[in-house]
């Protein structure tokens, strides 16, 4: 992204959100199974640590990997100015039409007979015009859940569990209830989360007929 938004203080950013992605089981639909996408309406600015600039090419200063502040989306981000609901409604439309397409092109397949499902991040970054930039969707991502006796195999949930122990539930990184929502969604679909989650749902999608419902 060559002209990308700033910090106010002049550090580079993206921000990254989550997705729960599920396909049914039943493969006996004339255009295939049903995809069910949803988006979380949390998401975290990772920030590089230098002001950045489009001559230094160093790590600190091109390099946003750290989940550094959690950010709502009808909230106001200390900071930067502009984050609202417009900037994760293009978040979201963005990462719906890529599923979308992954699914029409068959590069995501159902197992038939199985339940299927999975949490993936999407990266995001913001350019001076406001356009929505999707770089990379990962769907091996790090996310830490202090209740799950995790083992800490990387630096970035060590840090993780270090605020944890310092401020507990008010740690700036921790996935517990965004995760348990999940699960919920996946296994106890009967149980009504709508008045609790953060989970928004983003497309529905049958490979076949190309047709996204919301």
């Amino acid at each position: 992204v060559p002209n990308p938004r700033l910090m106010n203080d002049g550090r580079k950013f993206h921000i990254k959100i989550y997705n729960l992605l599920q396909c049914s089981n039943d493969n006996h639909h004339e255009d295939g199974p049903l995809w069910t996408l949803h988006t979380y309406k949390e998401s975290f600015m990772c920030i590089s640590p230098n002001k950045w600039t489009n001559t230094d090419i160093t790590k600190d200063t091109q390099v946003t990997i750290k989940r550094h502040k959690r950010i709502h989306s009808d909230r106001h981000v200390e900071d930067f100015d502009g984050w609202a609901e417009s900037y994760y409604t293009k978040c979201k439309n963005g990462i719906a039409q890529i599923v979308a397409k992954a699914i029409q092109q068959q590069k995501l397949r159902n197992r038939p007979g199985k339940k299927q499902f999975e949490i993936f991040s999407a990266d995001a970054m913001i350019d001076t015009n406001d356009r929505i930039w999707i770089i990379e969707l990962n769907f091996g991502p790090v996310m830490f859940d202090p209740h799950a006796n995790q083992e800490l195999t990387t630096p970035g949930l060590k840090r993780y569990n270090q605020q944890y122990q310092l401020h507990g539930d008010k740690a700036e990184v921790h996935d517990s209830k965004m995760i348990d929502d999940a699960i919920t969604m996946v296994f106890y679909p009967e149980e009504d989360l709508s008045a609790s989650t953060r989970w928004d749902m983003a497309g529905r999608f049958r490979a076949v007929s190309n047709n996204a419902h919301s």
